[in-house]
């Protein structure tokens, strides 16, 4: 399977737009379906410290 830079996912899943029905038949938009279905439901973290400092405790002497 041929690996797809945003660029190129994208391109890829604008010409199987304008193929309409013969999209389903076509192997390439097939793939690009199933990466972009696998980019929009896969979960990553936002990127952060790996440790991060824990917030101060809360002041209750109020």
């Amino acid at each position: 399977m041929e690996k797809h830079t945003p660029d190129s996912l994208a391109e890829e899943l604008k010409r199987c737009q304008l193929i309409a029905d013969q999209a389903k038949d076509d192997p390439a938009c097939e793939a690009a379906w199933a990466e972009n279905r696998r980019r929009f439901f896969t979960y990553t973290p936002a990127s952060g410290p790996k440790n991060p400092t824990p917030a101060p405790a809360k002041n209750t002497d109020r």
